[in-house]
């Protein structure tokens, strides 16, 4: 699995850990975390992608 977040405001994001934990538990997945200007909705505070492979 690989997770990129897009935000305007990652100092936010980083408070929120916990969140993150709850979702995923020990095993984090690789991530990139990038701060811009503003997302394609400027109201958006944050935008997740994930990429993931599901075993058959």
């Amino acid at each position: 699995m690989k997770e990129n977040i897009y935000t305007t405001q990652i100092d936010a994001l980083k408070t929120n850990l916990d969140l993150r934990r709850k979702f995923y538990g020990r095993d984090f997945p690789a991530a990139t975390w990038v701060q811009v200007d503003r997302l394609y909705e400027p109201a958006q505070v944050i935008e997740v992608e994930l990429v993931a492979e599901f075993p058959e």
